[in-house]
């Protein structure tokens, strides 16, 4: 158990009022984009008893687990947090393409203020689009489904990599399913400085582009289904119409 109590001498975070921990380690994808496999290796469970971790008058569990629904466990630990009855966060995100009916339910009998899960590939649209279904079926608010949206990212070892206009169609298919779009810089395991890779198919302009169209367009980063926002997204031309904060003007 972690000593929460000293915080309560930090002036910032006398209010803090949430346990954080693991239920779970490694993960059972091999994304090449991804440092856990080589992290955390494999797949394991590690805890199922939620409750005795939960540090006393916190009203919040966070968990860090990188792949929930992969654990082994997954089941007894939702039946835990449902027992438990506090908020939860799966902060790390679920894995949309665990999604089923079984699951989607008993997340919606959680305290879920916002549920997370990610966008990597394009490809993977059937799969997001069942997830959501699912979790909306059971109740579960689509505004209030949040996906971490990949960009930037390239592999050198197959040449393949997301470009600007694939980000785009990713962002606007999450904003289809009226959820909010959260976008993910991808960032080597071997970068010694933030923000300072770029893929061969981006530009510092164009990844300037996204962070300021976070910052003035967005809401704490994300892109929330607005209507203005999804109608700037569906109508735009390309990538540089689409997250220009100006009209552009005679461009072909």
């Amino acid at each position: 158990m972690p000593a929460y109590d000293i915080l309560k001498d930090v002036e910032k975070w006398k209010d803090w009022n949430s346990s954080i921990l693991f239920t779970s380690r490694g993960c059972i994808r091999d994304c090449p984009f991804c440092a856990v496999p080589k992290i955390e290796g494999k797949m394991r469970s590690i805890l199922t008893d939620v409750e005795n971790y939960v540090h006393g008058g916190h009203k919040q569990v966070i968990l860090w687990d990188n792949n929930f629904l992969a654990s082994p466990d997954w089941k007894e630990v939702l039946e835990n947090l449902q027992e438990i009855g506090l908020k939860i966060d799966f902060n790390q995100g679920l894995d949309a393409r665990l999604i089923d009916e079984e699951k989607a339910k008993m997340l919606a009998d959680l305290k879920i203020p916002v549920v997370r899960m990610a966008y990597d590939r394009v490809g993977e649209k059937n799969i997001i689009k069942n997830a959501v279904n699912l979790l909306a079926k059971h109740g579960i608010n689509r505004r209030k489904i949040l996906f971490y949206v990949l960009y930037n990212f390239y592999d050198e070892d197959q040449s393949y990599g997301d470009t600007p206009d694939i980000f785009l169609t990713k962002t606007r298919d999450i904003q289809e399913l009226g959820c909010v779009s959260y976008p993910m810089r991808f960032e080597p395991l071997t970068s010694l400085k933030k923000n300072q890779y770029i893929s061969p198919f981006w530009t510092a302009e164009e990844l300037e582009m996204v962070a300021k169209a976070r910052r003035v367009l967005g809401y704490g980063g994300a892109f929330p289904p607005y209507e203005g926002l999804v109608n700037k997204f569906k109508n735009a031309k390309d990538f540089d119409d689409a997250f220009s904060l100006h009209p552009l003007k005679n461009k072909n």
